[in-house]
């Protein structure tokens, strides 16, 4: 008779190799467009994002002309977005902030 003996290990080595097989599917059809990617904000419940910025002498002009404008999540999402139309001139750095806010 053939005696033969599995290691206590190979389940979870084949565990781990058929996730990242499934992984690897899932990624090939999001790339060929037969599935949708669903920004994480959608199931957050985050229904906009505010762009602030403090209101002194500090802030520059392009970001006090962005201060208040309200944008949608898959907006936000999409990998152009920029929240300023022009760049930041803050010789300290940019100190804007988006906010998300929830609610129904």
């Amino acid at each position: 008779m053939l005696d033969i003996t599995i290691p206590d290990i190979l389940p979870y080595l084949l565990a781990i190799l058929g996730l990242l097989l499934l992984w690897q599917l899932h990624n090939m059809q999001v790339q060929a467009g037969h599935i949708k990617t669903v920004d994480s904000w959608d199931r957050s419940g985050i229904r906009l994002f505010l762009h602030v910025t403090p209101e002194d002498s500090h802030a520059c002009v392009a970001c006090r002309e962005a201060n208040g404008m309200a944008f949608l999540p898959a907006v936000v999402a999409s990998h152009k977005f920029r929240p300023l139309a022009k760049t930041c001139t803050n010789p300290g750095g940019c100190r804007c902030l988006l906010v998300g806010l929830y609610g129904a």
